[in-house]
Order: C-alpha cells, then structure tokens, then sequence
C-alpha cells in the first residue's frame, strides 16, 4: 500500500509536480492478488434520445491499453456493454483473452438491496453518468476488482496500488473524490455503502458518483485516497487541454503517471499527432512487443 493521504502530504493533492514525482518513485510491481478489471459501453442511447455510439477507435483505445501495460498472468478483464460486442473489429487481437459480458441491470441488482426497487435501478441518462455510476457500484460490489472509464487509458502497471481499496481525489478539492478509476472489494464496506447511497441520494447529475463516494467515505469506509494527477494530471496541470487536436502539449505524457483521462469528447474528431494519437501509437506497440496481432482496425 502507498502510504499517503490528504493528511500526511497535503502538498501531493495540491501540486501535480510533486504528486508525478512521487509516482515515479514507485515501483512496477504484480497485484499482490488476483484482479478483475471492468469496464462499461452503452452503446444504445435509451428510447427517448434514439441515438447509438457504437464501440469504435476511441473505445478501443482503454481496452488495448490494458493489455499493454497489466499484468496479465494476474489480471483479467471484464468488458461489459448492453450488446454484444464479441465481433467488433476493435476488439478482434484480444479474442480468447477479453472476457465479453452483457450488462443486466436487473441481473446485477438481484441479491443487493436494490432488487425491490426497479424505478430506481432502471434509470438512465443522455449522457450515461447516472446509470454508468450504478453500474461501477453493481460491478464491484458483486464482483470486486477495478474499474476503469472508457476514457481513460491505461499507462502503467497498477499493482502498486492494489493493496487497499482506492479512489482518487476530485482534482484538487479537498473532500471530493472521483470514482472514474477505484479499486474495491467484493461486497467490501465500501460498496455496501455505495448500494445504501443510491437508494438514500436523489438520482441527479453527479449525486450517485462524487456525491455517493463522499457519503461512504464520511461514514466510515476505508479507503486510500490518491492525488488527482495519479490518474488525471491534465486536469490540474492543463485545464485547457485538447486530447484529440495536435498542440504544442500532445507531447507531454507526464512521465509516473498511472493513467490518462480525456473526459468525454466522444464526438471531436482525432488528428494524427494529437495525444490520444500518440497514447494509441504506444500502445500498438506494447501490444506487438507482447505477442498481440493488433489488425489494420485496431491500429487507427
């Protein structure tokens, strides 16, 4: 376990410098367990918006960095979406590795104290925050393990990490955490009290992610929490930031840091020199090295 909180270094939740320097302090190591992975697509946009995102380039993206930088003699994962995506081209390197499952909210809620509640289970929004929220919650509650957004992408081994549940902190504010990568066990004090949040919280924008996490935190869950550029240094360093559009900065990748977190944009076009460009390039080349037949679909 990496020994730091909001109390012992508060300078690491508040300078992203020193929180990158202290990452590049710490070692590549295996999880000291087996760990599951998970990650969500929606891909259909629910009956009243009559829009579909299908898994694509940029989907694809958080997938193969998982084969790229985890350790896979002791981690899996799990991609969970409301269609099948067993034969999408993107994903066609990792056949045999990749674990497919079809995402039943009905399903996961069975046995939590959600069940009774299906008016509340069931919802959904345009832009999936709510019901993605719930199923982070279902996910690890029922399974354990990590999750991961599908954007965000993977930059290095996250053992070091895993020695103890974790989120991270909501850029640099102080009591507000971020759920958007979180380690947690199964049916651990920290998903019972998420359940208990989504049935106690109105369902609103944010009310069953930060809003959840505060509450179980506040009332007792034990949990690391990591500083913001850990994951999500752009946030904190450069607000401003344009992952898909060449810049003068797509070529700072923050050495030490876990992951990168481009925050939503799945609509902007990617140009060639762009970071998310760079960050796939990378990984293509991770993946080669390990063996994977990245195809002419999964390389642009």
């Amino acid at each position: 376990m990496i020994a730091i909180s909001p109390e012992t270094h508060y300078e690491l939740y508040h300078d992203w410098r020193k929180a990158l320097a202290v990452c590049r302090g710490i070692a590549d190591v295996a999880p000291p367990a087996p760990v599951t992975f998970h990650m969500f697509w929606r891909q259909s946009r629910g009956a009243f918006w009559l829009r579909r995102r299908p898994f694509g380039r940029k989907q694809a993206l958080p997938v193969k960095s998982f084969f790229a930088t985890q350790d896979l003699s002791r981690c899996q994962l799990i991609l969970w979406s409301d269609e099948d995506l067993t034969g999408n081209p993107w994903l066609k390197a990792f056949d045999g590795v990749l674990t497919h499952r079809l995402y039943s909210v009905e399903d996961e809620a069975r046995g939590t104290a959600l069940e009774a509640l299906p008016g509340l289970y069931r919802q959904q929004d345009r832009k999936v925050w709510r019901d993605g929220d719930l199923f982070r919650i279902l996910a690890l509650h029922n399974y354990g393990g990590v999750y991961v957004d599908m954007d965000m992408v993977l930059l290095r081994n996250l053992g070091a990490l895993l020695g103890k549940e974790f989120v991270y902190q909501w850029d640099d504010l102080d009591g507000v955490y971020n759920g958007a990568i979180m380690y947690a066990e199964k049916g651990g004090r920290l998903t019972r009290e998420l359940v208990a949040g989504v049935i106690e919280l109105p369902a609103g924008e944010f009310n069953w992610g930060k809003a959840n996490l505060r509450r179980a935190i506040d009332r007792g869950a034990d949990v690391a929490i990591y500083p913001s550029p850990f994951f999500d240094t752009e946030w904190t360093a450069n607000p401003s930031f344009e992952p898909f559009n060449r810049t003068p900065e797509s070529g700072e990748l923050y050495d030490g840091a876990f992951a990168w977190h481009w925050h939503n944009r799945w609509d902007e076009p990617i140009e060639d020199g762009s970071k998310f460009q760079r960050l796939e390039e990378i990984a293509d080349a991770a993946l080669l090295a390990r063996g994977f037949a990245v195809g002419p679909a999964g390389v642009r």
